[in-house]
């Protein structure tokens, strides 16, 4: 399980991981991994630019960190 922290100018778009029987929604915070991969979608907010910053944590993960600017 991959739980996806977001802060600045954005919002959640969606998540992913590539397994087409998942039942698993795809609006959350959160995916499991599948073959080791999950996606978080971010989008900006209208007329609001900035920093997007993401963390990404898991069970045995070290935490990943990325920050985007947003124009």
């Amino acid at each position: 399980m991959v739980r996806f922290q977001v802060w600045g100018a954005r919002k959640i778009a969606a998540v992913d991981n590539g397994n087409p029987a998942t039942a698993e929604p795809f609006h959350a915070n959160y995916r499991k991994a599948f073959n080791g991969l999950a996606l978080l979608i971010v989008r900006s907010s209208p007329r609001e630019a900035g920093q997007i910053q993401v963390v990404a944590t898991g069970a045995g993960l070290a935490p990943a960190r990325l920050v985007i600017d947003s124009r």
